[in-house]
């Protein structure tokens, strides 16, 4: 049954809370740099115009939690290398030191980690990092992962690993990310293997790039996936490979300079930001509830709107069905009520 009741939503929050279920989340991108140069990424393709580059300072970063302190999870990756980011040190020990669990699910290279910043990522119980491994074998990983250093990468898990030893500590969970391409598919196995040896979480990925290196072996990503690409996942289930539209009202998106995006897929456009209106502003910018509309096609696409440019938003308009608006919360609706 859809709750659309706004005093309905917070009484669901305040239950959920108090057991612990979940807690509202919120998506900040510490950093939009990179030093790869991965030929499928913005970095590399020539569409670095389409965001603007720097890093989540941590005087901004210690303003959010302290102004919204109910927020419990804070994802930090996104369009680029978080552990760059100058600040990221002060701002893993705030948010350990406020209660907050950081993740960088989205992934990081982990190739320019600094000897200190490895120790306060478990000190501190950073809960989840997805590493970008696509590959097995240094001559393999840096076909994609161009100026990584496998052996690196390698080395600084390896150090994850001595010190959850050492503060007998679970966190963080680390994830072995491996998008399966033509030059890659047949080292599956062997960084399936690695990463239980690493006491890592193994997790192949479909590439979402049609065009660039497409895998030969379409059985084998039907066994894993369930389709062979995005496109046909999409065809077979009705919903997009990486569902990104619900993050509007389960954990939005907001860049380094406080743009706040709304999902992470975003590089068209925002709608307000959040360091200098402050977050219930932005939430009830009229163009983030329209966006928030199209996408469960109670709205027509509008050419204001970011979500007009998204080939995930277009997919749905053309072949439906368009996701449904959440049922357990809506983030806008509980920053209203504090």
């Amino acid at each position: 049954m859809r709750i659309n009741k706004p005093s309905i939503i917070w009484k669901n929050f305040r239950i959920y809370q108090k057991y612990g279920l979940f807690s509202p989340a919120i998506r900040m991108d510490a950093s939009t740099v990179c030093q790869l140069r991965c030929p499928c990424c913005i970095h590399a393709t020539g569409e670095k115009e389409k965001i603007t580059y720097g890093f989540l300072r941590f005087e901004n970063f210690k303003w959010f939690l302290d102004t919204y302190p109910e927020f419990r999870r804070v994802e930090l990756s996104g369009w680029g290398e978080i552990f760059l980011n100058p600040e990221i040190d002060d701002i893993i020990a705030y948010a350990y030191n406020k209660g907050v669990h950081l993740t960088a699910t989205a992934g990081s290279n982990f190739n320019s980690v600094q000897p200190e910043t490895l120790e306060n990522i478990v000190k501190y119980q950073f809960r989840h990092i997805t590493v970008a491994l696509d590959g097995a074998t240094s001559e393999v990983y840096r076909i994609y992962r161009q100026g990584g250093d496998f052996d690196t990468v390698l080395r600084n898990i390896r150090r994850i690993n001595e010190l959850k030893k050492q503060y007998n500590s679970p966190y963080p969970e680390l994830r072995w990310q491996f998008i399966v391409f033509g030059h890659n598919e047949h080292e599956l196995e062997k960084a399936g293997q690695m990463a239980s040896e690493l006491n890592m979480i193994f997790q192949p990925k479909l590439n979402a790039n049609h065009s660039y290196a497409p895998a030969k072996d379409k059985e084998q990503l039907r066994k894993i996936f369930g389709a062979a690409t995005p496109r046909e996942y999409w065809l077979r289930n009705k919903k997009t490979y990486t569902e990104s539209c619900s993050a509007l009202w389960m954990a939005p998106q907001i860049t380094w300079d406080g743009r706040l995006l709304g999902c992470c897929a975003n590089k068209w456009g925002d709608f307000g930001n959040v360091f200098e209106s402050g977050l219930k502003e932005c939430l009830q910018n009229e163009r983030y509830k329209y966006a928030k509309k199209m996408v469960t096609g109670r709205a027509k696409p509008r050419p204001d709107i970011p979500c007009t440019s998204c080939v995930s938003y277009n997919h749905k308009i053309k072949d439906g069905p368009l996701i449904r608006a959440p049922g357990i919360y809506d983030l806008a609706w509980f920053i209203l009520k504090r």
